[in-house]
């Protein structure tokens, strides 16, 4: 029925205003119509709707990004849909359409060939449509009102004008105007797409496609979903070509089409070869559209399978409840294993994270982020939530963007430039010392802005129109000495801990430590003896993460509910059961630097009962990621980051066990190495385990452990040197000797060594001769 096809049609392009992949499954549908009733299709009709097909394209191109090309397929369209009405005897020039054309045409080439005169050509065009749409009765034709129906549907688009004009806070690429536009529909921000050459090897791409299906299903399925597919697929070819013009073809454009025009890159998460480019983060989800048939065509083969019992067993309920056991099974497996996956019930954590990070600073301020994930869930929070509307986000991968930058300067970043001269900034500065992003230069003038900065020495683009001070060029540590040093910021300036250290390399002693943001402040704020380090903000950080209460008492009464406002919030962090991917494992590890760097600093100060509070809190952060994937039976090539974490815990968990150690806390020092073994049997923890059991005065424990941690890293000096110590506070001299002995097999070269072995040599074989 041409209804349906019509309507087909129409919701196909019509759900391109949500996203512009269903168009890819265009094709599918003219190949089952060509299949099914080609006289529909080929006439010269089609030829007339192909023309202005074109004509339409070029329109655009024209007046978005004008080329010769586009200018010849234009006029070329043009005197084929001529021929079209001479073919079609309609070529009457006493007639008021046929007229209409013709006048169209000859505004189009005025339009074309004078300048300034774009509005005629645009005029000429859609007179011309009109013209021949009337003359012609194209709007009583199928294909002809199908056109109309895909341009109607195509024009929910303009949306994003109508609503840019409305300047909401949240702007992306600011489509005011046509070309703003067409750069946001042709995703001009991005690597033009180009089938060639291959971004990978093409047989990388086919491994990528299959890696990432393999993320669809669970054990056996990865390989019983695609097998019942393929006898699916085949059957289906042969059984009702048709239909399988239209979903076959459907399957394959959402598979090997995408394939090859996507030319991916490699994943980034798990790559096929090291070597290979990666994208930003998996593109899996565009390749939704093949899973889908893949499980249709799976459908397609259990039913054939079935139906092949069912014409060879006597019994025919065999079959069906066969089926009916398969479906049921396989359903249930995958509901099963999937959905806790993907379950988002309890999974707070982007918001929550979002939460923190928009609390961190202090009033009105402004607060660089990365990229999308420290962005997006911020907005979020910001314009549904109403969470700190104050904090202006400056996202660095957006400066590089003109209108970007206005839109900061309309929320009320500290910016000097009018919004006419930041339409006219380049996106890149040279510098004596090599050059600048665009996004750097506006990190130098909102810090300057804000600083109150007064130049007396300017650098001047475009013959005088824009002019900034010198300084904004200089090198990074003279640019700190004179504007950053000592200023009197009226707008805080921020960085989010999550923004590449980079971008800041020589500012940090100017920064301190506030939560999960570093505001930079007008003097050294590095810990004494650590230059180039961050300073902190102690209580205000601790107040930040855990309300200035113990952690383990804030983690009792706030693990999972909202604790006061202006606190940070970690609900489904401590939820074993709440499935984290690598992004939030990313923003869990966060969590765990901001503390350890709080444990590090209070140690440094000499307040280590607090100093031991923070390493055991970033440890609980650390342990949740494990034990998550213990319940979900994550192995370490399932979730990348597992081994980092692992000897992450190894880490913090020593320097916890020393702390404690001072602190005369033997139970919980040896409490925190014995989890540190369960998760890997080290021989740092063995070795830390001796020293704890020696200042205890158990010397033979002590022992025991340092042999076991000498057997497992027989080279670390630590363990013969902690056994040689151990062994004369014991009163073994025979022993401290060996161990020196063991030691110099294997350095022979160690002077040190062997000098306390001639001198230990020297007293015992004196006390020998005393005692015989």
């Amino acid at each position: 029925s041409l209804r349906y096809l019509l309507f087909a049609l129409y919701f196909l392009f019509l759900s391109s205003g949500i996203h512009l992949m269903p168009l890819i499954f265009f094709p599918a549908l003219f190949i089952f119509v060509w299949a099914v009733k080609p006289k529909l299709i080929w006439d010269l009709e089609f030829l007339a709707i192909i023309a202005i097909s074109f004509m339409i394209i070029t329109l655009i191109k024209l007046t978005y990004e004008p080329t010769r090309g586009a200018v010849f397929m234009h006029i070329l369209a043009y005197l084929v849909l001529l021929w079209y009405l001479r073919l079609r005897n309609l070529l009457d020039f006493d007639n008021i359409w046929v007229m209409g054309y013709l006048i169209g045409g000859l505004l189009i080439v005025i339009g074309l060939i004078s300048s300034g005169a774009l509005f005629l050509f645009v005029a000429g065009t859609f007179l011309a449509f009109i013209s021949l749409y009337m003359r012609a009765d194209l709007h009583k034709e199928w294909k002809g009102f199908a056109l109309i129906l895909i341009v109607l549907a195509l024009t929910t688009e303009f949306y994003m004008i109508v609503r840019a004009h409305h300047q909401p806070r949240i702007n992306e690429a600011d489509p005011g105007n046509w070309k703003a536009f067409w750069d946001v529909l042709f995703r001009k921000q991005y690597e033009p797409a180009k089938i060639f050459p291959r971004r990978i090897p093409f047989p990388d791409q086919f491994r990528l496609f299959w890696l990432y299906y393999t993320w669809q299903y669970f054990g056996s399925l990865t390989f019983i979903i695609p097998l019942l597919g393929i006898i699916g697929f085949v059957m289906h070819y042969f059984e009702d070509r048709k239909t399988f013009a239209l979903v076959g073809t459907a399957m394959l454009m959402g598979s090997l089409g995408l394939i090859i025009y996507l030319n991916l890159k490699d994943s980034p998460t798990h790559p096929i070869h090291s070597f290979n480019p990666r994208e930003v983060r998996d593109r899996d989800y565009f390749f939704a559209p093949a899973y889908t048939y893949i499980g249709f065509y799976a459908g397609i083969g259990l039913w054939e399978i079935l139906k092949l019992l069912l014409e060879n067993v006597k019994n025919r309920l065999i079959p069906i409840v066969t089926g009916l056991v398969i479906s049921i099974a396989i359903l249930g497996y995958q509901t099963a294993t999937a959905y806790p996956r993907v379950d988002r019930s309890k999974n707070y954590i982007a918001e929550d994270y979002a939460y923190n990070m928009l609390i961190s600073p202090r009033g009105k301020s402004v607060m660089y982020t990365n990229g999308d994930n420290d962005t997006f869930p911020l907005w979020f929070d910001q314009e549904v939530l109403g969470v700190r509307r104050d904090v202006i986000i400056a996202n660095l991968s957006l400066l590089n963007t003109n209108w970007y930058i206005k839109q900061l300067k309309s929320w009320g970043a500290p910016i000097s430039f009018s919004m006419s001269e930041i339409d006219s900034l380049p996106p890149f500065f040279r510098t004596e010392w090599g050059g600048m992003l665009l996004r750097d230069f506006m990190i130098r003038d909102m810090l300057a802005t804000s600083a109150g900065y007064k130049a007396d020495s300017f650098y001047y683009l475009y013959g005088g129109s824009i002019k900034f001070p010198r300084i904004y060029l200089a090198p990074k540590d003279k640019f700190l000495k004179e504007v950053i040093d000592g200023a009197n910021f009226k707008i805080p300036i921020y960085f989010a801990l999550t923004v590449a250290r980079d971008v800041y390399n020589g500012w940090q002693d100017h920064f301190k430590m506030e939560g999960l943001a570093f505001r930079v402040v007008p003097y050294k704020a590095s810990p004494a003896g650590i230059p180039g380090m961050e300073g902190i903000d102690v209580e205000r950080t601790r107040r930040l993460l855990h309300n200035d209460m113990p952690p383990d008492e804030f983690l009792k009464l706030y693990k999972d509910t909202l604790p006061p406002d202006g606190v940070f919030r970690y609900r489904g962090v401590f939820d074993p059961s709440v499935f984290k991917d690598g992004n939030h494992i990313k923003l869990v590890r966060n969590y765990a630097a901001s503390a350890l760097r709080l444990g590090l600093y209070l140690n440094q100060m000499g307040r280590k009962e607090e100093a031991a509070q923070e390493f055991d809190f970033a440890n609980k952060l650390l342990y949740q990621i494990i034990y998550m994937a213990d319940h979900f039976g994550l192995k370490d090539e399932d979730l990348k980051g597992l081994p980092e974490i692992r000897n992450q815990i190894i880490a913090i968990s020593q320097r916890l066990a020393d702390l404690y150690r001072e602190l005369g806390k033997y139970e919980l020092a040896t409490k925190t190495v014995r989890e540190a073994l369960d998760l890997e049997k080290t021989g740092t923890l063995y070795t830390e385990m001796a020293m704890i059991y020696r200042d205890m005065g158990e010397i033979d424990s002590s022992i025991l452990y340092f042999r076991i941690a000498k057997d497992l890293s027989p080279k670390e000096p630590a363990n013969y040197l902690g056994l040689h110590e151990t062994y004369l506070a014991k009163g073994d001299t025979e022993n401290a000797i060996d161990i020196l002995d063991q030691w110099l097999k294997i350095n022979p070269r160690d002077r040190a060594a062997e000098s306390l072995k001639v001198e230990l040599e020297r007293k015992y074989s004196k006390s020998q001769r005393k005692g015989g």
